[in-house]
């Protein structure tokens, strides 16, 4: 959903930007494609599945590389294997949405093999509790 509400922003500041999202969650993806419809977001592509397994040499051949990758995995963070798909995948850009700092900065220090920290946003959507949201983004060294 982040990706698909970023892209009309994209499309702006670009010729043609397509978006593609991607969810192990089957039922996540079908709310997004209306969502994306009713927004008017043709530039989309969507794919349930391990981005682990989605995100191989055919789908980049089909595709091409990502330029930006927004990942927002859930309280236990990433797995070990998808930090590891990323660093593979060299995008230039990562941008890490996490409810839970502690897992993010585990993540972030398996990605500083490759990525640096160059902005951090932390955004209180949960009043008067001790949830945030936190935004960070990585630039490839």
């Amino acid at each position: 959903m982040v990706g698909a509400s970023i892209s009309n922003n994209l499309r702006t500041s670009f010729s043609c930007i397509p978006a593609l999202g991607g969810s192990v969650i089957m039922t996540s993806g079908f709310p997004v494609t209306i969502n994306a419809a009713i927004n008017g977001l043709n530039d989309t592509a969507f794919f349930a599945g391990d981005v682990i397994d989605i995100c191989d040499d055919a789908f980049f051949e089909a595709h091409g590389k990502p330029d930006v990758i927004i990942t927002d995995p859930p309280r236990a963070g990433m797995h070990e294997k998808l930090v590891r798909k990323l660093l593979e995948m060299e995008a230039p850009t990562i941008v890490y949405v996490s409810c839970n700092p502690a897992t993010q900065a585990r993540d972030l220090a398996l990605l500083d093999e490759k990525y640096k920290v160059t902005k951090i946003q932390p955004v209180d959507m949960f009043p008067h509790t001790l949830h945030i949201e936190n935004v960070v983004q990585l630039k490839r060294k």
